[in-house]
């Protein structure tokens, strides 16, 4: 459609997103404890590796000899593709409860338009502790003992949500967490929340927009 001389384009608005993002699925889908220094190797090639093994230089992309040489102690495993995408399937079918439009985009990522969803479930925060209740249940179902957690995030667009799960981080050990904004985009307003789903943890959602914060009461605590 022409537009008249002087006016501008509309601007085009971005889908109101949620990503759920488990980090190192291919180290969750093979049950790896995330305590113990481990990793996955595909093609040669670190694929994931587990904190301790991080915190000594062990990275994506690298040989098994160069990760070795960092970490004498490392576990090494063979990449099983085939179950991380069986597993993480379970995952992505269990979120049909909260909605059938979900979007695998790979073995530990999904996403959703939340339009619809928010509706359903009376706002962003209800929903997003409805999703990390959902992926929680989902996970332990599919046999994975202690893992990383998952992220969620929810943006204005697939890629700001993208940008905001891997920066929502709640320890496994601890039970108090403030997320804050990180989308990266400015003026994106953006909720994070994590679902690793510590028991009795209590969690807060910062709008980074307007600084306005929701507390999300403790999972447990549904009865």
């Amino acid at each position: 459609m022409a537009h008249p001389p002087g006016h501008d384009r509309p601007p085009l608005t971005a889908t109101r997103t949620l990503v759920v993002a488990c980090p190192d699925w291919p180290l969750t889908a093979l049950d790896v404890d995330p305590d113990e220094p481990a990793l996955v190797l595909g093609a040669g090639r670190v694929v994931a590796a587990t904190g301790p093994a991080r915190a000594v230089g062990v990275e994506r992309g690298q040989r098994q000899r160069e990760a070795q040489f960092l970490c004498p102690e490392v576990r090494v495993l063979a990449r099983d593709e085939s179950r991380e995408a069986r597993r993480f399937e379970a995952v992505a079918s269990a979120l049909g409860a909260v909605t059938p439009w979900v979007e695998v985009r790979r073995p530990g990522r999904c996403s959703f338009g939340v339009r619809g969803p928010v509706r359903l479930f009376g706002g962003e925060g209800a929903l997003v502790r409805h999703t990390a209740e959902v992926v929680a249940v989902a996970v332990r179902g599919v046999g994975v003992g202690r893992h990383p957690g998952c992220r969620i995030g929810v943006a204005d667009g697939a890629f700001a949500a993208g940008l905001a799960a891997p920066a929502a981080w709640l320890k496994m050990v601890g039970c108090r967490s403030d997320f804050q904004d990180a989308s990266l985009v400015p003026g994106c307003k953006s909720h994070i929340q994590d679902a690793s789903l510590v028991p009795g943890c209590k969690s807060h959602i910062q709008d980074g927009t307007d600084g306005r914060t929701e507390r999300i009461p403790s999972l447990e605590s549904k009865s």
